[in-house]
């Protein structure tokens, strides 16, 4: 076995920084070290969803479009801008509603409410040129059933046409009530 002496040698007889130079790489590293503290893994920064933790991703999603005539539906959807609203199911009688107002089929009928929640997303982003579907959640960071919902609006190009809404579902267990909703680039804090 050879030894690689060349590394060894380069690092004996590299100058070492003194004075000002020194001092000033000093001090960065220390800043580097706090900043990276502050922001450390997983963290938001944010202090009112830094004890958030534990992320969990959907199992299972469940796609749907707004129906015209659904005035049902509009009893699920709190709208948290322009573009989006938020869907919050907790007891199954709500969710056997929403199941029926939105005409959804391959869903399951019972869930347990008495350990999580179904929530949603419906963005009325326009028409997607793409066949892809615009909306979906990516995951949920949870702790003591307080959750941060992050979802994503699909990257492309979208004709700014008055159309149904897009939608999906998802059941989370352990989940009691969400706090913060992202989509893409942007946060909403609900009631905390």
């Amino acid at each position: 076995m050879q030894r690689d002496d060349t590394r060894a040698i380069t690092q004996s007889t590299t100058p070492r920084p003194s004075g000002c130079s020194a001092r000033l790489g000093s001090v960065m590293l220390i800043g580097w070290v706090f900043v990276a503290g502050c922001h450390g893994a997983g963290g938001t920064g944010d202090p009112r969803t830094r004890h958030l933790s534990g992320t969990a991703e959907p199992r299972e999603e469940w796609r749907f479009r707004v129906p015209e005539d659904s005035s049902e539906f509009d009893r699920f959807a709190e709208p948290i801008s322009d573009e989006f609203a938020l869907i919050e199911v907790s007891d199954a009688q709500s969710w056997q509603r929403l199941i029926s107002a939105l005409r959804l089929v391959h869903v399951p009928d019972q869930l347990d409410f008495t350990r999580g929640r179904v929530v949603g997303v419906v963005a009325s982003v326009g028409a997607p040129v793409s066949s892809d579907w615009p909306i979906s959640i990516e995951h949920i960071r949870l702790r003591a059933g307080i959750g941060s919902l992050t979802a994503r609006v699909a990257d492309g190009l979208y004709n700014p046409v008055r159309t149904a809404p897009f939608g999906v579902l998802a059941y989370f267990p352990g989940l009691k009530r969400l706090s913060v909703v992202r989509i893409n680039h942007r946060v909403f804090y609900l009631g905390l």
